[in-house]
C-alpha cells in the first residue's frame, strides 16, 4: 500500500499465479504455445519458464517458501539439470533468435532466487550464468542475438537487470561490463537521452561504407519500450531522480504509452514503463500507476478455462509472446510495489491516497 498497491492489484496477482501453476508440464517446464489458448507463434520453453519464475519469485515464492514453492522448486530442478558447464541452459526447442534474450532472462532469473535465498544450491549456477552473460557481451557493450554480437537496447535491457540482479546477490560482476553498457546507452541515446533506439543503423553494425559513410551511426526505430529500457539502464546506472533528461523521458513515455488496453496494448513497453516510473517516484508514478492498479484488474480473465489470465489479443507483441507471455508481464508489472524498492529512497515513496491527475 504504501507504494500504491492495492486489495485489487494482490488478488489479481493471486489469480496470476493460480493460472501459471496449473499450466506447469510434468517435467516442470512451461510453454509458449499452450495448452491454453492462445499460444504464441514459436516455442521456447525456457523463455515460457523463466517468465513464469520470476512472476512467482516477485510474489516471494522460492523453492522452500511460499504458496507455490512446490511449483517454484520443480521448475528450478528441471533447469538446473539441463545448464551446461559454460552456463548456458539448453532447453530445446530455442528459435535463434531467441537465444541470448532467454539466457539474459534466465540469468536475471537465477540470479534473483540466489539474492532471496542466499541458498549455496543456486550459487554455482548463477555464478556459471552470469559468466557466460559476460562474456557474451558485445563490442559496443550491449548484447543481441549471439555472443560477441553488436548489441540492441531491447535484448539488452534483459542484461541490465541480470547484472544487478547478480550483484544484489553477492556476485562479482566486472565493472568493464557496466561501463561497457553505459557507452552503449551513450550511443543508443536520442535528444540527449531522454529517448533511446532499438539498434544502430545496418551499415554501422557491418561495418561497410554506405550513405552517409563517415558520418556518426543512427538509433533507431524510437520506440516507448526500447525508450524506457533505456532509461531504467540509466538509473540502475547511477542518474539521479532529478536528471533532465531522465524526468523529460518519462514525462514523454507517460503522454505517448497510456495505458489503454484496448486502441494501444503494448504490455512489454508497459513492463519496463511500470519500472521507470515506480523508481522515479512522485507526480509520475501517480499518473501511471493510477491507471495500472485499475486497468490490468480489471482486464484479467474472471472465469472460466483461462480465469486469471490476460488475453494477448491487441497487443502489440500478442501474436510472438501469447497468452502466457502477456500473463507473465502483467503480474510483474502488479508486483512492482515491493519487488524493487524505488532506487532514490523514501522520497520516491507514493502513497496509495494521492489523487491521480
Amino acid at each position: 500500500r504504501a507504494f500504491g498497491g492495492s486489495d485489487a492489484t494482490e488478488a489479481a496477482v493471486a489469480r496470476a499465479l493460480l493460472w501459471l501453476a496449473k499450466q506447469q508440464r510434468k517435467d516442470g517446464l512451461w510453454s509458449l504455445q499452450g495448452p491454453y489458448a492462445d499460444g504464441g507463434s514459436k516455442e521456447n520453453p525456457l523463455a515460457a519458464t523463466v517468465m513464469a519464475l520470476l512472476a512467482f519469485q516477485g510474489a516471494g515464492n522460492t523453492p522452500t517458501e511460499g504458496r507455490h514453492k512446490a511449483v517454484v522448486a520443480k521448475a528450478w530442478q528441471a533447469l538446473i539439470k539441463r545448464q551446461l558447464p559454460d552456463g548456458q541452459f539448453d532447453v530445446p526447442p530455442l528459435p535463434s533468435h531467441h537465444f541470448l534474450y532467454t539466457h539474459g532472462q534466465a540469468t536475471y532469473a537465477i540470479c534473483e532466487l540466489l539474492g532471496m535465498t542466499k541458498d549455496r544450491r543456486f550459487a554455482d549456477p548463477a555464478r556459471k550464468a552470469l559468466a557466460f552473460a559476460v562474456a557474451a557481451q558485445g563490442p559496443n557493450g550491449g548484447w543481441r542475438y549471439a555472443p560477441r554480437e553488436p548489441g540492441d537496447m531491447s535484448v539488452t535491457g534483459w542484461f541490465m537487470m541480470a547484472l544487478k540482479s547478480a550483484q544484489m546477490a553477492g556476485l562479482d560482476v566486472p565493472e568493464d561490463a557496466f561501463a561497457g553498457l553505459a557507452r552503449f546507452l551513450d550511443a543508443m541515446a536520442v535528444e540527449q537521452g531522454s529517448r533511446y533506439g532499438y539498434l544502430l543503423d545496418g551499415y554501422a553494425l557491418a561495418g561497410a561504407p554506405g550513405p552517409g559513410a563517415g558520418a556518426p551511426a543512427a538509433a533507431g526505430p524510437v520506440t516507448e519500450a526500447v525508450s524506457a529500457e533505456g532509461l531504467l539502464c540509466r538509473q540502475y546506472l547511477g542518474w539521479p531522480r532529478g536528471h533532465p533528461q531522465l524526468v523529460r523521458g518519462v514525462d514523454a513515455l507517460l503522454a505517448g504509452a497510456p495505458l489503454d488496453w484496448d486502441r494501444r496494448k503494448d504490455v512489454y513497453a508497459w513492463y519496463y514503463i511500470t519500472q521507470v516510473a515506480h523508481h522515479l517516484g512522485g507526480p509520475a508514478w501517480h499518473r501511471w500507476n493510477g491507471r495500472l492498479r485499475e486497468v490490468l484488474p480489471e482486464r484479467q480473465v474472471p472465469g472460466g478455462r483461462e480465469a486469471g489470465s490476460w488475453d494477448p489479443g491487441g497487443d502489440k507483441w500478442g501474436p510472438f509472446g501469447g497468452r502466457l507471455f502477456t500473463t507473465c508481464l502483467c503480474t510483474c508489472m502488479l508486483e512492482v510495489y515491493y519487488r524493487h524498492l524505488p532506487l532514490y529512497g523514501p522520497a520516491a515513496v507514493a502513497t496509495a491516497d494521492v489523487p491521480t491527475p
